[in-house]
């Protein structure tokens, strides 16, 4: 399974490429940060049939999360994260693609970040990040769905996604998941076993690679740019 010197690397590529392109600080710990981060993440995508959250429904989705996420724990793990995925899109009126990405992304954020000697995060992080590794959530998005498809077409059939360039030249990715009614885009994923189904996915190939799903998305799905 995943060995944590191994990971040094990719958690210092990942904090540093979220500083110099995305001005997120993920070090030293602070709760305010990393939330925005995370929000950051879904920000773009909140139109239409959903929202922006309010300064008071973030400071309440921030409060909720930082507080829950570390209870995620043992045998129930996966039922507990659930939960937690579902109240998150019911209490803030958010899809289940938005709220899975705000609760995967600040575990990863965690699991990046937990044996930094500039880390300071609470030890109920800590140990979350440290017993629960094997277990944490690989953050669904475009960029993911698209690696997915274009490594494992044949496991990922239900998913379509293509690339593209910015104004700026850089990268851009889209992907949407095939269902009965039609398709939706990562973020407008509103059924929860659509989205579980990703991610036992992500797990299999994990394991077929003794590795962590985390870090079989932080080596071969995640891209450095």
């Amino acid at each position: 399974m995943s060995n944590p010197k191994t990971m040094e690397p990719l958690y210092t590529a990942f904090i540093d490429q979220l500083k110099a392109r995305n001005g997120i600080e993920l070090l030293p710990f602070d709760r305010q940060e990393w939330f925005r981060g995370a929000y950051s993440t879904i920000q773009r995508t909140l139109r239409d049939d959903f929202s922006p959250l309010s300064e008071a429904n973030k400071s309440k989705c921030a409060d909720m999360l930082l507080q829950e996420i570390p209870r995620l724990s043992g045998q129930d793990f996966d039922q507990e994260l659930k939960s937690l995925i579902l109240k998150t899109a019911q209490d803030f009126k958010v899809s289940i693609g938005h709220s899975q990405k705000l609760i995967s992304i600040l575990t990863k954020y965690a699991a990046a970040c937990h044996r930094h000697s500039e880390a300071q995060i609470p030890e109920d992080w800590k140990s979350f990040a440290q017993s629960e590794f094997g277990r944490l959530p690989v953050p669904i998005d475009a960029v993911v769905l698209y690696q997915l498809k274009a490594r494992y077409p044949k496991k990922f059939s239900d998913v379509e996604a293509g690339t593209g360039k910015d104004k700026k030249g850089r990268p851009t990715y889209w992907a949407r998941v095939v269902i009965e009614e039609g398709s939706q885009a990562w973020s407008r994923i509103s059924d929860y076993d659509t989205y579980w189904s990703l991610q036992e996915r992500i797990r299999e190939l994990a394991e077929a690679q003794n590795v962590a799903p985390l870090e079989f998305e932080m080596r071969h799905l995640w891209v450095i740019e």
